[in-house]
């Protein structure tokens, strides 16, 4: 196997990183994960995948891109709480500075490809789906995340620029599917509702986001590294949902009573948290991609999701 076939997957524990995976080595890429996370990681040596136990808040050790052609880097910190600001500062360290750590081992390392995995939902919102060319503005939703974010797709766009490393940043909107946090609205609706539990929804249903489910991601990774695609590229579902079309959407491949679904009205005055909707017309020109419909996703998460998929109605 030749290093231009082998990928370091940095993050490959996460529900993401196991998606690309699959994908890579059914097209016979030779994977090594770097993973700081053991809990994440279980399950990894089965499959006969090397994984290298690693914080990326610390450089790389020189061992863990011996022959590797090509970096993706989906390792990133999500704190639970987006608002709070006692997060940001583990937010730059593990999402801004260490891309740069990544970035930089890559280019003393001799690496040619990095491919990133960004944030589409740092655009605002307009009134037409968010572009490549948009400038990234977070402030007033997730700010301390999506700001380190934006300053590690600042770190691969600088980096590309110098030239010797061939760097994407595919700026992903919200990403769902099989393995997700269970925390997540996406899981969180259908869980309920499989259940036959009431699930309430908050904020009138007001809340909108761009889904894109997790294996058309992986796909856009994958398509990213053959393919030799450089600069940044929006992969998104192509069109926003509310919270409370979700909530319908969930009910009713469920077959749970309209009763369950409790839409809570607004606080007095308080403003709807929106994501932009995103344009994917890049992707589907030069990545070949495809959005699933999120009717087909959420069945798939039902199907096959074993957290979901053992739960009586």
């Amino acid at each position: 196997m030749t290093a231009l076939r082998s990928v370091l997957v940095t993050g490959g524990g996460g529900f993401v990183g196991r998606s690309f995976m699959t994908a890579a080595m059914a097209r016979g890429w030779r994977v090594t994960v770097l993973e700081r996370d053991a809990v994440a990681a279980v399950g990894l040596d089965v499959l006969g995948i090397p994984v290298i136990e690693h914080d990326v808040r610390e450089p790389l050790p020189g061992e863990a891109l011996r022959g590797i052609g090509a970096v993706v880097h989906l390792a990133a910190y999500v704190p639970p709480d987006l608002q709070a600001p006692g997060h940001a500062a583990e937010c730059l360290a593990v999402n801004g500075l260490g891309t740069l750590n990544v970035l930089e081992a890559a280019r003393s390392a001799d690496v040619r490809r990095i491919v990133y995995l960004g944030a589409a939902n740092a655009y605002a919102v307009r009134r037409r789906p968010a572009r490549e060319s948009d400038a990234m503005t977070p402030s007033g939703k997730a700010a301390f995340y999506l700001a380190s974010k934006v300053l590690a797709d600042t770190f691969v766009e600088h980096y590309g620029s110098q030239g010797g490393l061939r760097c994407t940043s595919l700026r992903a909107s919200a990403i769902y599917g099989v393995g997700m946090p269970s925390h997540s609205m996406v899981f969180r609706f259908l869980s309920a509702l499989r259940r036959g539990e009431a699930l309430e929804v908050t904020d009138g249903g007001r809340y909108k986001v761009d889904l894109v489910y997790v294996d058309d991601v992986a796909g856009a990774i994958m398509a990213a590294l053959e393919r030799d695609v450089i600069g940044p590229v929006n992969v998104a579902g192509g069109r926003r949902y509310s919270s409370r079309q979700v909530a319908a959407i969930a009910a009713r491949i469920c077959s749970a009573p309209r009763r369950l679904v409790k839409v809570l009205p607004p606080a007095p005055g308080s403003a709807p948290v929106e994501f932009p909707a995103v344009d994917i017309h890049r992707a589907r020109v030069e990545l070949d991609f495809e959005p699933s419909d999120l009717t087909a996703g959420l069945r798939r998460m039902l199907a096959e999701d074993p957290r979901l998929a053992g739960e009586a109605q």
